[in-house]
């Protein structure tokens, strides 16, 4: 039974150790749904089960370890007291404190293995797309075409076209995908009328997801908005004088130099276009 519990363990933490590693780099769940992203044939929801469920077994094994070597386990620590203040005991417990009071405080450099997990999922929501809103994919074809903007008999027209397979328009868009062996941003790319060069669109109500991460000048140019009137309009003096806001500079980012909510950014912004 040690000898099972003690594999077990050991093979677990090796999982785990991998899963996690997985999960790090996957891109956003948003990101990920709508494009169908897999990595070694499994999908962004089976990897977080897999990830949970191994986490479980290795907390179970490791009690269970516990158990089995408990008597051990204490004749250890009373024959070891003096160690247990040793300077090397101490070290150990002071970084673990560090590196704990750090990632709770979100500063530098400790929260550097975020922003590069933020850095690496962000790219993969360019990568590979962005849903016209959040988890776009669980709503019906009709609610879908009805967000964005689009006709309903265009869209069913065009997808018996394309000789997609639908039940209704009341039927889901992952319903429809997966049936049909495709994405749902593959989907949404058939239906989607292509954009025509130099077109500007009018900015939402809401925001689409990913807009955090354009910048001032990406966001103007997609919306047809006065780009400096923009950065004028967000420009806010600070104690020390200096102005937080320029065209290079993405609305995630200045909302965190800002100190204030991305939303509240968006809203002004929303408002100007409004008055246009």
């Amino acid at each position: 039974m040690r000898k099972v519990i003690s594999l077990t363990t050991f093979f677990s933490f090796t999982l785990l150790f991998l899963t996690s590693i997985i999960l790090y780099i996957t891109p956003h769940g948003r990101v990920a749904y709508w494009s169908n992203w897999q990595l070694w044939g499994l999908s962004k929801t089976q990897w977080g089960a897999l990830h949970t469920n191994l986490g479980v077994l290795f907390i179970v094994v490791s009690v269970w370890h516990l158990i089995l070597n408990w008597s051990a386990i204490v004749s250890y620590i009373v024959r070891r007291k003096q160690a247990m203040c040793s300077s090397s005991t101490v070290w150990s417990l002071l970084i673990t404190i560090i590196i704990s009071v750090g990632t709770l405080a979100n500063v530098t450099p400790f929260n550097s293995v975020q922003l590069l997990g933020e850095r690496i999922k962000d790219r993969a929501s360019v990568i590979y797309g962005e849903p016209p809103y959040g988890h776009a994919e669980l709503s019906s074809l009709k609610v879908l075409v009805r967000h964005t903007g689009l006709e309903l008999d265009e869209v069913v027209d065009t997808l018996n076209v394309a000789q997609i397979q639908f039940d209704s328009p009341e039927q889901s868009v992952l319903d429809i995908a997966k049936l049909n062996n495709m994405s749902p941003q593959q989907l949404f790319q058939l239906i989607k009328p292509p954009r025509v060069a130099g077109e500007t669109l009018s900015l939402p109500e809401l925001p689409v997801p990913g807009i955090g991460r354009l910048t001032l000048a990406e966001i103007c140019s997609t919306y047809g908005l006065d780009c400096q009137e923009v950065v004028d309009l967000l420009k806010v003096p600070q104690a020390d004088g200096t102005i937080f806001a320029s065209p290079e500079m993405s609305l995630k980012k200045l909302a965190e130099k800002q100190g204030v909510n991305p939303m509240a950014l968006y809203e002004k912004i929303y408002q100007y276009s409004q008055a246009q």
